[in-house]
């Protein structure tokens, strides 16, 4: 199954990671929130790394179709996503 999201493919994981930060709003969500939903049978450490590199890959992506949002990612701050 792939998900489309702002004109970009999606694998499941990576469209319900997208949804999960989008529906935040702008509040955000911690990276630690999103690691316990996606990554939970893996450590603290290991799931926030996991989160940042689907997170540069997602902002990959959409800056390439020129979606116009990606996901704000400033270090200590909630993952959210903005308008560009």
């Amino acid at each position: 199954r792939v998900f489309v999201r702002y004109k970009v493919k999606l694998s499941p994981r990576t469209a319900d990671i997208w949804d999960a930060i989008e529906r935040a709003g702008d509040m955000g969500i911690e990276v630690q929130e999103l690691g316990n939903m996606f990554y939970s049978q893996k450590s603290e450490r290991k799931a926030r790394a996991l989160m940042s590199r689907q997170v540069v890959r997602i902002n990959e992506w959409m800056d390439t179709a020129k979606a116009g949002v990606r996901v704000c990612n400033q270090r200590g701050l909630p993952y959210r996503v903005i308008r560009r």
